[in-house]
């Protein structure tokens, strides 16, 4: 994941739904004693990415991928925002969501 995350320089993140899924992960999942660390490295790539706005028609976009990949509302809305700007690569450790950004033609890191 390293190497992945320090080699982004065209990082696209959903506006608001991002950060707080990449919060939500550091605290689920890491030990209490890497949290620091790993929020300060989170909130530095956040400062470089481009947010995509959350409005009607990525919403729309959403919708079409929680029904046609069976996704859960967060990751539709992450691939919806990869498929909006045209992304040919995206980083999800989320298999479910790797597979469907797949058969989209997207690209995937982290899986």
């Amino acid at each position: 994941m390293k190497e992945v995350l320090t080699a982004a320089s065209d990082v696209v993140g959903c506006e608001w739904i991002s950060p707080l899924e990449v919060t939500a992960a550091i605290h689920r999942r890491l030990p209490l004693r890497r949290r620091g660390d790993a929020e300060k490295r989170w909130w530095q790539i956040w400062a470089g990415m481009v947010p995509v706005t959350l409005d009607g028609q990525l919403y729309e976009l959403a919708l079409a991928a929680a029904a046609t990949h069976r996704l859960r509302s967060l990751d539709a809305l992450h691939l919806a925002a990869a498929l909006r700007i045209g992304c040919t690569r995206m980083l999800t450790f989320d298999e479910e969501l790797a597979a469907a950004a797949r058969s989209e033609g997207v690209a995937v890191a982290g899986t």
